[in-house]
């Protein structure tokens, strides 16, 4: 790895921070009766919730550029207001009674996070180009937004087709880029270790909200973080899911806060992530809002609503209003749905109930289970019944629209297709899953201590409870292959980067390329030449059946004269990439 992309992550990750500033310091003013860990994780999420906000609407009237007036303006305001309580000495952390006791469990908790830190750095600062599909469209997008400094509503000038996808996620890395001065890819690639430092330490904060142990709530942070096959660093990573990793990030930190508090203060800050959620993700809005209206339901058939479901009623009406300025343009947008593979996915196929534990992991698999049997023998208090029905409704809706809709469809239409994509309901449920291996863990070390003290083990020797370090070192130590195994995975190769250079020096803004010799890494030659070419990178929500028919147009044997129609009808010059007799790229334009 060179040395200037290191200092490309630094400068992305130096952005990133700046960008949280103001919201750590409101969070440290206002939320006084917080730890000091939760008041800068509530900064951080929060921060990154406003920023994504805020972000969207300048770019809804054209001015991305501008942000950074408002930055600093809200800047001014939480330094001003953070200085004032400090001055009256209200929020100094060294005098609040609530810091964070550096005692034996706090460090296992630092060394729980150093090691997930590590973890994802690692891969992370290997290289520049992210992994997976999902990244050439998401760069595509950002790249479009920081062009024009404004929210975008089509594909052009590689498809004609309006676009569906929201932008939330999109407008805040235009911004990153742009103050960073680095590629808006390399930015995405980074956003996955940011993203996934604070979902590490929510699942420790909401494990000891809902089992009351900081030693569980540290075994689920570790599960989180080096077992989960799917829903984790490792997962998302290889297949460019930083869209779903933000969404379930709001998700967790809605979940936290409303378990937590059940305030005026906790009202707002959950209608800005379940704000922010629809605004980066649709699907992810369709998953919160499915856990949140089966709880809801659970509770109506006990023909008794608690404080939990009584907050999320609210949500849903709140969020609504506040984020109408999105909600209400984008339901009109429903008549698109036909065309796209939004209830017509044929893109995944069949995942047999067997083959589960495999996708997800087998340990963490197995320790979830027992965790879920350990705690379901207890269950008395709200938060521990939303966490049956967060791990219950992700599950059925799987089954529901992996099995039954598949049938439906396969009996009615004779066709094998799904609605939205399955497996994104199993790649969620790493976060219940993770909460109830920690708590099986947890189990696992309280009786393997129970065994050493009848050996008489030395008290030296208890008090450095045998059983946790092992477990908490082999948890460590078996995530090591795979980290190992992603160093140095790119998402495209140097050489495609040299021919989307020279494609894009070599060719007018109206080209159009063909390629008659296979591109390995095709999904990316449009964002790199920025020129339209035969595949276009377009996910499920959009409207595939233009790009559909250019494929299909493509390849068949075309006539000259049936090209040349089809090039002029559509504005564009066609150039031809092919091998030439030295095996050399040779670019011809078709005249």
């Amino acid at each position: 790895m060179e040395m200037h992309d290191i200092a490309g992550h630094l400068a992305i990750i130096g952005i990133y921070f700046i960008l949280l500033i103001p919201w750590i310091l409101l969070a440290l003013s206002i939320f006084k009766e917080q730890s000091i860990l939760e008041k800068v994780i509530t900064g951080i999420v929060g921060g990154i919730a406003a920023n994504i906000t805020l972000c969207y609407l300048h770019a809804m009237f054209h001015g991305l550029h501008l942000y950074i007036y408002s930055y600093f303006l809200i800047l001014l305001l939480s330094l001003s207001l953070f200085l004032f309580n400090a001055i009256s000495q209200n929020i100094l952390p060294w005098k609040q009674q609530n810091n964070i006791p550096i005692d034996l469990t706090t460090i296992w908790f630092l060394l729980a996070l150093c090691s997930s830190i590590a973890a994802e750095a690692i891969p992370t600062f290997s290289t520049t180009a992210p992994l997976g599909w999902d990244p050439s469209f998401h760069s595509i997008l950002a790249q479009k937004i920081l062009h024009s400094n404004s929210l975008i509503d089509n594909w052009q000038p590689f498809e004609k087709i309006n676009l569906n996808y929201p932008l939330g996620m999109h407008v805040l890395i235009a911004l990153i880029a742009k103050w960073s001065h680095q590629e808006v890819y390399q930015v995405f690639q980074t956003l996955h270790m940011l993203v996934q430092i604070p979902a590490a330490i929510l699942i420790y904060l909401l494990s000891i909200r809902i089992f009351n142990h900081k030693q569980a709530a540290i075994f689920a942070m570790l599960s989180y973080a080096f077992l989960c096959h799917w829903g984790s660093f490792r997962s998302y990573y290889q297949w460019g899911g930083l869209p779903t990793e933000f969404g379930m990030l709001f998700f967790l930190t809605l979940i936290w806060s409303f378990v937590s508090h059940h305030n005026k203060k906790s009202m707002a800050f959950g209608v800005l992530l379940f704000g922010s959620i629809i605004l980066v993700h649709h699907l992810s809005a369709v998953i919160s809002s499915t856990v949140m209206g089966f709880y809801i339901l659970m509770n109506l058939t006990r023909r008794k609503l608690d404080t939990l479901s009584f907050c999320f009623l609210i949500l849903f009406p709140l969020t609504f209003i506040a984020y109408s300025f999105f909600i209400v343009p984008y339901t009109f947008r429903i008549r698109e749905i036909e065309g796209t593979g939004v209830l017509k996915f044929h893109g995944e196929s069949i995942i047999p109930l067997l083959s589960i534990p495999d996708k997800l992991g087998y340990l963490i698999t197995g320790l979830g289970i027992v965790g879920l049997a350990l705690s379901f023998r207890k269950i008395e208090r709200s938060e521990e019944n939303f966490l049956i029905c967060w791990l219950t409704s992700l599950l059925l809706s799987f089954c529901l629209l992996d099995y039954v809709y598949r049938f439906f469809a396969n009996y009615f239409f004779q066709e094998n297709f799904t609605a939205f994509t399955p497996s994104r309901f199993l790649t969620v449920l790493s976060y219940p899953l993770a909460l109830y291996a920690g708590h099986a863990l947890q189990t696992i070390t309280t009786q393997g201590n129970k065994i050493l003290s009848k050996m008489k083990q030395p008290a030296k020797v208890q008090k450095m409870d045998i059983t946790f370090s092992a477990l908490f070192v082999t948890i460590v130590l078996l995530s090591i292959p795979d980290i190992k195994n992603l160093i140095g995975q790119k998402g495209f190769s140097e050489q495609t980067y040299q021919l989307g250079q020279w494609i894009k020096q070599n060719t007018p803004e109206n080209g159009f390329i063909i390629y008659l010799t296979p591109i390995e890494e095709k999904n990316w030659l449009p964002y790199l030449t920025w020129r339209p070419t035969v595949y276009t990178p377009i996910p499920v929500s959009e409207n595939s059946q233009m790009r559909m028919k250019k494929l299909q147009l493509f390849h068949s044997p075309l006539p000259p004269e049936k090209l040349n129609n089809w090039l002029r009808e559509e504005g564009f010059q066609g150039f031809v990439l092919q091998k030439g007799k030295d095996a050399q790229l040779v670019l011809t334009q078709i005249l």
